[in-house]
């Protein structure tokens, strides 16, 4: 059962004046949490009696008759007769009578008993238990969020003005956000018929310097204004059409300007081919947009002249996306999320486990280091790399995480991953939703991914189907007490990988993965840049 803290009641509406207080009243305290599960359920009632024995079998027939008696003995013969004078022989004697027929013999055994009856059927089964009792009711749930401003009240009779008070100080300026990278190079216009001869001015005078040379006499010292320019021109160039020829020219002269300053900071003419390699000829060139010569032909790129990742400057930047900027769109196949002012890019909607997917080319570029920093957001119930859901956990092609997903070339080679997990505190007492290095996990790290990773969630404990975006991911901040040990991590949020004398060229591919489908976990990305070196 999901327990979820209920959110603040709505501030109270401001009484106030023309000239009160606008701020917000404090949301009110919220309810304590719901209340505890029910009961287990009552044990199954005993089982029925066990049915009757069937009817007993019929008796077995009654036994033949035993065999008639022995025939009795013959009678004695009769006396003989004596005659005086003459003995006469008497007649034979009548035979005895025949003897009594001999008793029945005795009656059979009874046959054997009949087989028992079928089995009665079983007894139904008792009745239900009765419903345990209701659980101890449970914690008080997360203080909820701040409730929304109440509208206004009305308007109050205007009081007396009351003294000016002194102006406050002004507030520090914010720091400027990352460029962006520039556009592709629209195609070149056709060259315009050469213009007739000015006319030529007295030779005391000197004549006025080209637009050429002035813009190049403004910027040769200033890689940031080019930059400005470009980026300014491509922008107007998508959204101005009648004057995209005229802009498409500029942006051709701002290039040959980008070319002269590159040759100027490196004192030759051919252009470099990495950050790196400005770097080292030029040590003073500042961090912004440079003109490669790459395998895919000149590019402009920017390069980091600072210290990043414990290296010192010439990273050259592979990948970036801010979302802040409302004119960047998410990369191809990724889809928008916006909720309270954030803009994310995650996966497409499934009903399954996948991973969506960009790539960025090295073009060319030899590179031993990989430095880069992520920000995502938590949507919903994220589990990191527990692996009771999905079958691709030991899979680095698959969806083996739930979070991002850094490699490298083809076959896929693991540079780092960023995990989300379900809920800073122990989710449900199994220790398996929460990240492997919260205290008392028991959830293993797969062996291709080692230590090189980052984790964390966005909520405390009690969640909802939403995108949690006040605890942004990976940032080193806003860790529980349970998850205080994955803030505390050497680079955080910066990740970084050295392989030594090993070099490549092999192309960064960053993918967003969940196990299971998008209506119940994803993890978009609202920030990231990347470098290599």
């Amino acid at each position: 059962m999901v327990e979820l803290a209920y959110r603040g009641n709505k501030s109270k509406t401001s009484n106030n004046g023309n000239n009160g207080n606008s701020q917000c009243n404090r949301g009110d305290r919220v309810n304590s949490g719901n209340r505890g599960n029910s009961g287990n359920r009552g044990n199954k009632g005993n089982r029925g009696n066990r049915g009757n024995s069937g009817s007993r079998g019929n008796r077995g027939n009654r036994g033949n008759s035993g065999n008639s008696g022995s025939r009795g003995n013959k009678g004695n013969s009769g006396n003989r007769v004596t005659v005086v004078g003459e003995v006469t022989e008497g007649n034979s004697g009548r035979g005895g009578n025949r003897g009594n027929k001999g008793n029945s013999g005795n009656g059979g055994n009874s046959g054997n008993k009949g087989n028992s009856g079928n089995r009665g059927n079983r007894g139904n089964s008792g009745n239900r238990g009765n419903k345990g009792n209701s659980g101890n009711r449970g914690n008080s749930g997360s203080r909820g969020n701040r409730g929304n401003c109440g509208n206004r009240g009305n308007s109050g009779n205007r009081g007396n003005s009351g003294n000016r008070g002194n102006s406050g100080n002004s507030g520090n300026k914010g720091n400027s956000g990352n460029r962006g990278n520039s556009g592709n190079r629209g195609n070149s216009g056709n060259r315009g018929n050469k213009g007739n001869s000015g006319i030529r001015g007295n030779s005391s005078n000197s004549g006025n310097r080209g637009i050429t040379g002035e813009l190049l006499n403004t910027t040769k010292n200033n890689a940031q204004a080019i930059d400005g320019i470009i980026r300014t021109l491509f922008l107007m160039k998508n959204t101005t059409t009648s004057n995209a020829g005229a802009i498409n020219d500029i942006l051709l002269l701002v290039e040959d300007l980008l070319m002269l300053h590159n040759e100027t900071s490196s004192g030759s003419s051919p252009l470099p081919t990495s950050c790196q390699e400005v770097k080292n000829k030029q040590p003073n060139s500042p961090s912004g947009m440079y003109l490669l010569e790459t395998t895919n032909g000149t590019t402009n790129t920017y390069c980091n002249m600072e210290e990043l990742c414990g290296s010192g400057g010439g990273w050259t930047r592979l990948a970036y996306l801010d979302m802040t900027d409302s004119t960047m769109n998410c990369p191809s196949g990724f889809r928008l999320y916006q909720s309270g002012g954030v803009r994310a890019c995650g996966r497409p909607v499934t009903s399954s486990g996948s991973c969506v997917s960009v790539q960025f080319p090295s073009n060319g570029i030899s590179y031993s280091q990989v430095c880069g920093r992520v920000t995502g957001y938590q949507y919903y119930t994220p589990d990191a790399v527990d692996n009771s859901f999905g079958s691709n956990h030991n899979n680095l092609n698959g969806d083996y995480v739930d979070g991002v997903s850094i490699t490298r070339g083809s076959p896929r080679q693991h540079v780092w991953t960023l995990m989300a997990a379900n809920c800073e505190q122990n989710c449900f007492d199994t220790y398996i939703h929460i990240c492997p290095c919260s205290i008392g996990s028991v959830v293993p790290v797969q062996s291709f991914i080692g230590d090189h990773f980052f984790c964390e969630s966005g909520v405390s404990n009690n969640y909802q189907q939403q995108l949690y975006t006040s605890d942004p991911l990976w940032d080193g901040q806003g860790c529980g007490s349970n998850e205080s040990p994955c803030c505390n991590v050497t680079g955080i949020p910066w990740f970084h990988r050295d392989y030594g004398n090993t070099t490549t060229t092999d192309y960064i591919e960053l993918r967003v993965c969940g196990d299971e489908g998008t209506d119940n976990e994803d993890v978009p990305v609202s920030y990231f840049e990347i470098y290599v070196q």
